[in-house]
Parts: structure tokens; C-alpha cells; sequence
């Protein structure tokens, strides 16, 4: 199992890259950063990620947290690295 990180978590394909993950087999976990939406929640910005998690299986709520850290802890947290600035 891998975990993933996402710099730059909150534009398009930031968004994206989080909503094909959620559903990715091999990821356990997803880190997401935004240097601008530091320390807000993801699903809070975008309604199309709201409850996302409750409409698949429960194992996919485990896998991020949502809450949008700085770009260092996600690198230090991640197995591989996403870039969507």
C-alpha cells in the first residue's frame, strides 16, 4: 500500500488527482496541501468531494483526513509525490 501527497491540493486538477485516488486499490492514505487554504478543509471548499467517502465503502474515509497542510509535511508523509500547481 502507498501513500500519496498532492501540493497545490485545491486547483482542478489538485481536486482530481484527489477524487481518482480516493478510489485507487493501492492507496492507503492522501495528503493535501495548500500553501493558500492552509489548515481548512478540503471537502469544506469543494461539495462535490462532501460525503464522498459515505457514498463508497467505509475504508476510502480512512484514507485522507482533508485537512490541507503545509507542502513540507506532505512530503515528509508521502510515499510518492503529486505536483498540480
Amino acid at each position: 500500500m502507498i501513500s500519496a501527497g498532492i501540493i497545490g491540493a485545491t486547483g482542478y486538477a489538485g481536486v482530481e488527482l484527489v477524487r481518482l485516488l480516493l478510489k485507487h486499490p493501492k492507496i492507503k492514505k492522501i495528503y493535501v496541501s495548500s500553501v493558500s487554504f492552509e489548515g481548512q478543509q478540503l471537502e469544506g471548499m469543494y461539495q462535490n468531494l462532501f460525503g464522498l467517502c459515505d457514498s463508497q465503502e467505509g475504508e476510502l474515509c480512512s484514507k485522507t483526513t482533508g485537512v490541507l497542510s503545509s507542502a513540507e509535511e506532505v512530503v515528509e508523509s508521502s510515499d510518492v509525490i503529486f505536483t498540480a500547481l
